[in-house]
């Protein structure tokens, strides 16, 4: 889907949204402005044409690799303000990953390896040509209600920037620590 939304700006799959379930993958929750409907139990599944069934995963597919030679160690973390989302900051997670991996695949990484944590699920929308961008981690997203704008913001604790917030492009280096941080703009 990612390569249709970029290939064709004003296609079928321009935008949609999905939440990912740590083991089960992505789950499509709205493709250009058609949402899940759970009360009429509307949801959007993957159909194999060939079989003639629906497939029973997330849109993501997980191909086990050993981990190579040039792998590297990157650390991810969660930080927020404990007073605005009411819950205490996760600790973060450490793993070994090939050089290049993207910290979407490092996110589903942990998601995978903890499903009780705090990368277990978390939703994005994908923008074709940007990437993916986090509307919220585990359940703490924009409050309907707030008068600010909350943003989840990629910060490079190496460098002491922020990054744009469409995780499939970043990439951690080597001993890196990235935070994703939930801030007002």
């Amino acid at each position: 889907m990612n390569k249709a939304a970029d290939s064709e700006k004003q296609g079928p799959f321009d935008e949609y949204k999905s939440t990912y379930y740590g083991v089960l993958g992505y789950f499509i929750t709205t493709i250009n402005g058609t949402e899940n409907d759970p009360s009429t139990n509307s949801y959007w599944l993957f159909y194999d044409e060939q079989t003639g069934a629906s497939l029973e995963f997330g849109m993501s597919s997980y191909l086990p690799f050993n981990v190579p030679p040039s792998a590297i160690t990157v650390t991810i973390a969660i930080e927020w303000n404990p007073d605005v989302t009411m819950k205490p900051i996760p600790p973060p997670y450490t793993t070994k990953v090939a050089s290049g991996t993207t910290l979407t695949e490092i996110i589903n990484k942990a998601a995978d390896k903890n499903p009780k944590g705090p990368f277990n699920k978390y939703s994005s929308a994908y923008y074709g040509g940007q990437g993916h961008f986090i509307t919220a981690i585990n359940g703490t997203q924009e409050p309907p209600d707030s008068t600010k704008d909350w943003l989840w913001k990629i910060y490079d604790k190496a460098t002491g920037k922020l990054w744009s917030p469409f995780v499939d492009e970043y990439k951690p280096q080597d001993g890196s620590t990235t935070i994703l941080k939930f801030i007002s703009s």
